[in-house]
């Protein structure tokens, strides 16, 4: 895997947030369309949708790049203001912060959306994670992660990078 298929699956999973429908159909459709479009893109434009200057250096610098499927108990979130608008509780091991998801049960979280259409979405969109010490650290996915977690996945379709 390279660095660019890398770079396509992040910006694809960024446009893929707030889908047209979560129906299979429009979905796969709506996924496809934005894979072509994407692949279409010169080295630089495709760097721009990365929108983080350090996330293209960080997908840049690992040697190795494979598609497999991680489990989610070796998952780390080390956002340091916690994933997506939660908050800074919303951070550490993958099952530590999928409780707390639990505990606070606000069904208008995403995650729960998610969770319940897991099949539109967990082949497709693999989580993309970089090997850490204690595991793999999650630099997007981490709302897939969850979602795969809660709904009752051991484990995930990934793109690890190692260096």
């Amino acid at each position: 895997m390279t660095s660019r298929e890398v770079k396509i699956i992040f910006a694809l999973a960024d446009a893929m947030k707030s889908p047209t429908a979560w129906d299979d159909n429009t979905f796969a459709v709506e996924l496809q369309s934005k894979k072509d479009e994407l692949e279409s893109l010169t080295e630089a434009q495709l760097d721009n949708k990365l929108g983080w200057p350090k996330r293209k250096q960080l997908y840049e610098s690992h040697h190795k790049w494979t598609l497999g499927n991680v489990p989610l108990r070796d998952c780390w979130i080390e956002w340091s203001n916690g994933f997506g608008d939660r908050g800074s509780w919303a951070k550490g091991h993958v099952p530590v912060v999928a409780d707390e998801i639990r505990k606070r049960n606000d069904q208008k979280d995403r995650v729960w959306v998610m969770a319940n259409r897991l099949d539109v979405f967990f082949r497709k969109i693999p989580i993309i994670c970089t090997k850490i010490d204690k595991g793999w650290s999650i630099d997007d996915g981490c709302n897939r992660a969850i979602a795969a977690f809660i709904a009752g996945k051991d484990a995930m379709p990934a793109c690890l990078g190692q260096k």
